[in-house]
């Protein structure tokens, strides 16, 4: 072996030894982080057995959150309610997800920036008061996001296994409920000025609620009668307790009562009472609808005097018309008699004389004038001539006579010894009178009619 080749061993040799050095070295730290991620693996298993316990924590709390809420739905009635957990910081931890499906997500963000809206914390809001006094408080709060929409808030404070307070809430939505309480406030009002009575008694008749107008009917002061049965406010008692037995039996009942005011004078009303049930059908008492009729009751007998003051004056009244027209009937009967009289009596006496005058050369037409006017005797010309409307003067009515005869306006103005232009003057008057003017009537025509 050469020298040259010592050197180059020994160089190897020393390559040599600082790689197994090296080795020596990569090892150790080789063996440190083995160790390191031993400690590491622990640490993760550490971790995720414990965020699973916090997980099933979690889940259980859940679960139990919901069961709360289901138990307070029954309780409270409610079909829109909501579940959330709140931390001492205000913070939102936990959310229901129907509650969060409802009115939006806000899990994690400050409670009191949702509900009102605000920056800040209300130190009287209910969760402020429910850490504070560690007891539980119901409230109302807003729904900012909303359209501030009103809800109730039940807050339960608890704590943690960690020590830390927190509440729970329960949040009812009573958007409706409002809207019923304003209908019912209105109702109410309504109620109370109303001018008929209104009273509400319970399952034995026991006056729990009157309206002004009860007062006012009855003489009594309110606290006298929220005292009171209502059998006391009845002039037969007895009456008054069939009528709530009646009601309960049979859910209402109508009809007219005899009542008692507090100073003793008795009225009669009409009387409607029904009964009140609850939403399952409880019954919860008796609601009485109640009016005095006393005037109604004076008028109604008032309309019977007259009715039959005027049943006896119709049959009074009756009486005389039939007595009347017997009298009509008689009349008649002694006018027609009398138009037979005369007729005979003229057949008889008027007759043969005018026959006689024709004999001896008496003028034809007056002797046709004189049979016309007797052959008219008994007929109505006369009375209508002379009593009508017209007003005809007697030269006219004599005239008229003479038309209705027959006779031209020549032959009047011979037997009267007049001009024909003072028998047309005549003749155009009574035209006028009897409303022929300007009409194509005959005048002798509508005098015949007469």
């Amino acid at each position: 072996m050469t020298d040259k080749t010592k050197e180059e061993l020994i160089e190897e040799v020393k390559l040599l030894q600082k790689r197994v050095a090296g080795l020596i070295k990569d090892e150790s730290r080789r063996k440190e982080l083995d160790e390191k991620v031993i400690r590491r693996s622990v640490e993760l298993a550490r971790i995720n057995i414990d965020l699973q316990d916090e997980i099933k924590e979690r889940k259980k709390a859940e679960e139990e959150a919901r069961a709360l809420k289901k138990q307070m739905e029954f309780v409270l009635g409610a079909t829109k309610t909501g579940l959330d957990i709140i931390d001492s910081g205000f913070n939102m931890v936990y959310i229901d997800p129907e509650w969060q499906k409802a009115y939006g997500e806000y899990e994690g963000k400050k409670c009191y920036k949702y509900f009102m809206g605000s920056n800040t914390a209300c130190p009287n809001c209910g969760v402020a008061k429910a850490l504070k006094t560690k007891k539980p408080v119901v409230s109302e709060e807003i729904l900012a996001k909303e359209g501030n929409r009103p809800i109730q808030v039940i807050t339960i404070p608890f704590q943690d296994e960690k020590g830390n307070w927190l509440v729970v809430e329960v949040n009812v939505d009573i958007t409706e409920r409002k809207k019923a309480e304003e209908r019912l406030l209105i109702f109410s009002e309504a109620i109370a000025g109303a001018s008929d009575c209104f009273m509400l008694t319970d399952g034995r008749g026991n006056i729990t609620y009157i309206n002004e107008s009860v007062c006012k009917t009855f003489g009594y002061a309110p606290e006298e009668l929220l005292k009171m049965n209502i059998s006391k406010l009845d002039v037969d008692p007895a009456f008054a307790k069939k009528i709530v037995q009646e009601v309960r039996a049979k859910g209402k009942w109508s009809g007219e009562v005899a009542n008692i005011r507090k100073n003793g004078e008795e009225f009669t009303s009409s009387l409607s009472a029904f009964n009140i049930k609850d939403e399952k059908g409880n019954l919860k008492g008796t609601m009485g609808i109640l009016r005095d009729i006393t005037e109604r009751k004076k008028a109604e007998e008032s309309l019977k005097e007259s009715e039959k003051k005027l049943r006896e004056d119709k049959l009074l009244l009756e009486q005389k018309n039939l007595a009347l027209k017997e009298l009509v009937e008689h009349m008649e009967r002694v006018k027609n008699k009398t138009k037979e009289d005369i007729a005979i009596n003229a057949e008889e006496f008027i007759f043969p004389i005018v026959k006689k005058l024709k004999m001896k050369g008496a003028p034809p037409k007056y002797i046709k004038l004189l049979e016309d006017n007797l052959k008219q005797l008994v007929s109505s010309f006369g009375r209508q001539i002379t009593q009508g409307s017209s007003r005809l003067s007697p030269r006219e009515i004599e005239i008229c006579g003479m038309i209705r005869g027959g006779l031209s306006s020549k032959d009047v103005s011979e037997l009267l010894n007049i001009s024909c232009q003072t028998t047309e003057k005549h003749r155009k008057n009574i035209r006028k009178k009897l409303g022929l003017s300007n009409k194509k009537s005959n005048l002798a025509s509508h005098l015949q009619k007469l």
